[in-house]
């Protein structure tokens, strides 16, 4: 296995990942554990040996952490990630749950701050809108009655 540098040298600009929009700045990036979709060394989840992934589960409910195993197995690609699902709870405790795993294992402390940010992102559009409550009539509109006629059929 070729080391990270080399491996992020040939990447960097020949990738099917890449995507660029004109006007912007910036170079985003569609690679399975990227946790900001931004194309650059640091997030990359194609590159580095330990990379982050947080995505919401087919469900709907919940959120699945994804990471790289430790150990390179060559020959065997499904037990090269470790998927794990956070459905109960609620968000803090899914916050909580990421943070341990990314920063508090050795993982990639480095990246706790955005993961939880992804993660409490991902809840929060999963939680669905509160209705407004309906607005009260005010001033002297309020005490007209207002007759409603029916239809004569």
């Amino acid at each position: 296995m070729a080391s990270q540098d080399l491996q992020w040298l040939l990447v960097r600009n020949n990738s099917s990942f890449i995507v660029k929009q004109k006007g912007l700045g910036r170079i985003f990036s569609r690679e399975p554990r990227n946790l900001v979709q931004l194309h650059s060394y640091k997030y990359s989840g194609v590159v580095n040996a330990k990379a982050v992934g947080i995505e919401a589960a087919k469900s709907g409910k919940g959120i699945v952490l994804t990471t790289k195993n430790s150990k390179k197995t060559p020959f065997s690609i499904k037990s090269t990630k470790n998927a794990s699902t956070i459905k109960k709870g609620g968000s803090r405790r899914a916050a909580g749950v990421v943070s341990n795993v990314v920063a508090k294992k050795g993982y990639r402390a480095d990246l706790t701050k955005v993961a939880v940010v992804r993660a409490s992102a991902l809840l929060r559009s999963q939680r669905g809108r509160k209705q407004p409550p309906a607005r009260k009539v005010r001033g002297s509109g309020a005490r007209k009655v207002v007759k409603v006629e029916e239809p004569v059929a």
